[in-house]
């Protein structure tokens, strides 16, 4: 795969974890799922380090905290109270969102991975760009008429 990436959204009623895969020109979607595949497994089996949670910790609450920087705009300051706000009542909630992270142990890591991440709970999408179309941002800039 060119790049790999994962993230978690919660939802009122649900949420949502998505891995998502760019595979390589001229490979096999198929193999990059089975190495996905294989690194849950192994994740279900010996579970993650102390040290790999207090890096993707230290990356998300660094996220977090600059995202705070900003007044307004996409997950600004003023957004992200509103947000609290709308679904909590509370819109000084981030630093119940902090503790969570901050609960956040290899153990329950595994133990996430174990019930949740199975692959026959899972909606695999593939998505296949026709041949000799140019691609990228660049090219879907390109469509955009003013």
């Amino acid at each position: 795969a060119e790049s790999v990436s994962a993230s978690q959204q919660s939802l009122s009623a649900q949420s949502v974890f998505r891995v998502e895969a760019v595979v390589a020109p001229g490979k096999d979607p198929a193999d990059v799922q089975r190495e996905i595949d294989a690194v849950l497994e192994e994740v279900r089996r010996k579970g993650v380090t102390a040290d790999e949670v207090k890096r993707a910790r230290n990356r998300i609450e660094t996220g977090f905290v600059a995202g705070l920087q900003a007044v307004g705009g996409d997950g600004g300051k003023a957004d992200l109270l509103q947000l609290y706000n709308h679904f909590f009542a509370e819109p000084n909630g981030f630093g119940r969102d902090l503790a969570r992270y901050e609960g956040v142990t290899p153990d329950k890591v595994q133990r996430f991975v174990k019930q949740y991440l199975q692959p026959t709970a899972r909606v695999v999408a593939i998505a296949t760009p026709k041949a000799g179309k140019p691609q990228g941002p660049a090219a879907a800039a390109s469509g955009v008429k003013p």
